[in-house]
This record gives C-alpha cells, sequence and structure tokens, in this order.
C-alpha cells in the first residue's frame, strides 16, 4: 500500500488527500474551491468544479493553494 504524502499550504496548515480547498487554477487564473487527490512523488491532483489539473509541492505559494478550515459547533 502506498503511503500519502502531507504538504503545507500557503498559510502553513497541513493538507492531505482529501481535504477541500481554495486555489487559483492553471487554466483560468480565478479562485476556485477543489479537492486534493493522489499526493505522491511530489505531485498532487485538485479536482475542481471544471477543471481536474496536476499541481507539483513547489506550485502550492504560487497558486494560492489555501485549506478550508471546517466550521467548528
Amino acid at each position: 500500500m502506498r503511503k500519502f504524502d502531507t504538504i503545507k499550504d500557503c498559510d502553513g496548515n497541513t493538507i492531505q488527500s482529501g481535504d477541500k480547498i481554495y486555489y487559483k487554477c492553471k487554466h483560468d487564473n480565478l479562485i476556485r474551491e477543489g479537492t486534493i487527490h493522489h499526493m505522491i512523488g511530489g505531485s498532487f491532483g485538485v479536482e475542481g468544479p471544471r477543471y481536474r489539473m496536476i499541481y507539483s509541492y513547489n506550485e502550492v505559494k504560487p497558486y494560492s493553494i489555501r485549506k478550508i478550515n471546517p466550521i467548528k459547533t
């Protein structure tokens, strides 16, 4: 079984596969909401409402990848 990686978002929060995020899409440069998938080997996929894109770990800051913190009640 593969071990999935964890990295830090642009604010320093830990993000893992399956987390919801805000990010600047590579395709159209708009801020979108998406889900992180397949964090293995230095890259990860982000599935948004229209596109599924691949980002490398060093692209976290340029594309403003930011974890959505769940509201605690």
